[in-house]
């Protein structure tokens, strides 16, 4: 699952400039999976895209 969100929130980053995304979800693990997973390797490829 978290690999599915890193390209989801990379593609909407580069594609529609979301800068800022709401996890609609009271699972403790998910947040902490979003926050300690997700975001930090769907930032990785947005920053190199918009430095490249």
């Amino acid at each position: 699952m978290p690999d599915a969100w890193v390209e989801q929130v990379a593609d909407l980053a580069l594609q529609y400039g979301v800068s800022g995304f709401v996890l609609a979800s009271d699972d403790p693990a998910d947040l902490d999976r979003f926050g300690r997973e997700v975001a930090p390797r769907a930032r990785e490829p947005v920053v190199s895209e918009r430095t490249g």
